[in-house]
């Protein structure tokens, strides 16, 4: 269950609706909480030496 919260775009107090991975506002459309904020991966390469 999704609480009443206040868009940071419109100044509405709404209910945020779920559509594609983030949560919209319902009066003004725009995305509250996208599903990928500029997140990366981070890979991690580890050295491995060859001792023959």
């Amino acid at each position: 269950m999704i609480l009443n919260q206040t868009c940071p775009w419109c100044n509405q107090s709404v209910q945020p609706i779920h559509v594609h991975g983030h949560s919209q506002c319902p009066v003004c459309k725009t995305n509250i909480d996208p599903c990928c904020s500029g997140e990366q991966e981070c890979i991690e390469i580890q050295k491995t030496t060859n001792q023959e």
